[in-house]
């Protein structure tokens, strides 16, 4: 799938599009439109404002915290990289927001006449209600092609219900990433949830703006200028030597990864990677020490 395809405009997420019925009676107990705050004395105005916005920032900081490197993909536009929360990050988030979504008409296959090939793409529709701010979107899409790499090697049946299955995640996610204000996310806000967790936003995978295919896999570092000076680790997984990526003249750091680290059906599997950094301070707090040195 063409990764720029994914990204989305959106309005604020915070304000609802559409009301559900069910929340009409807690929708007019709390000023919600400005011209309801606007008719409170200035101070309970704004104290509403600031609590709802100390809200969200903390959900959305909790959220960034339950996802994984793996879950985001990197994209690069000059001199600004920005992280893409992917559908299966969203997945992982859905219930900390009260996020439900109601599918409202059959998936839709889109096939062309003249394709030889049999390739086809389905599309899924939904509206979406997120019970944390009380904000709902209608008629949210998603969309998924069986020319996408999940799809090799599959048989046609099985390509049909993988693509519908990976079309309803799509779709789910283009709901997720609005409702929470998560669509494209500055690095620096998950490197600073991210701290002394051992998670690191260069082991994110990168998308455009970082090079050819092989660039943003890191092809091109693996094994190049591996250190001397330490062990190879090993995977934790399958006991295998791990590789050296390296980060010189990259935009991430330097980082150890199994060769049986790869993405299966859209999502990581869990062989093992490392930070280069973060591996080496490991080692040297487990280094053995000289009698009598102090620690």
């Amino acid at each position: 799938m063409n990764e720029s395809s994914q990204h989305e405009t959106s309005s604020n997420p915070i304000i609802p599009e559409v009301m559900p019925a069910e929340t009409a009676v807690a929708r007019h107990l709390i000023p919600t439109t400005l011209d309801e705050l606007a008719s409170l004395p200035e101070e309970q105005g704004l104290a509403i404002v600031e609590t709802r916005h100390k809200i969200v920032e903390s959900l959305r900081r909790a959220s960034v915290a339950l996802t994984s490197p793996q879950d985001w993909l990197l994209f690069r536009a000059e001199d600004r990289i920005t992280a893409y929360l992917q559908d299966s990050g969203c997945g992982r988030i859905m219930p900390l927001w009260g996020i439900d979504i109601t599918p409202t008409d059959k998936p839709e296959t889109i096939t062309m006449t003249d394709d030889a090939n049999g390739d086809f793409a389905i599309r899924t529709f939904g509206d979406a209600y997120c019970g944390a701010t009380n904000a709902a979107l209608k008629g949210v899409e998603g969309v998924r092609y069986s020319t996408e790499d999940f799809c090799r090697d599959l048989a046609p049946i099985q390509k049909k219900v993988r693509v519908t299955q990976a079309s309803t995640a799509n779709r789910n996610g283009n709901a997720v990433r609005r409702l929470t204000g998560l669509q494209n996310t500055a690095i620096e806000f998950i490197e600073d949830v991210w701290k002394g967790t051992g998670k690191s936003i260069a082991l994110c995978p990168h998308g455009k703006g970082f090079g050819s295919k092989a660039d943003r896999q890191g092809a091109g570092g693996v094994s190049a200028g591996t250190p001397k000076d330490v062990p190879a680790p090993v995977c934790e997984k399958c006991q295998k030597t791990m590789k050296f990526i390296s980060g010189e003249g990259k935009t991430y750091a330097s980082f150890w990864s199994c060769p049986d680290k790869k993405k299966v059906d859209g999502q990581w599997n869990d062989h093992s990677s490392v930070n280069d950094k973060q591996y080496r301070e490991g080692l040297a707090k487990s280094a053995p020490r000289d009698p009598g040195q102090e620690g």
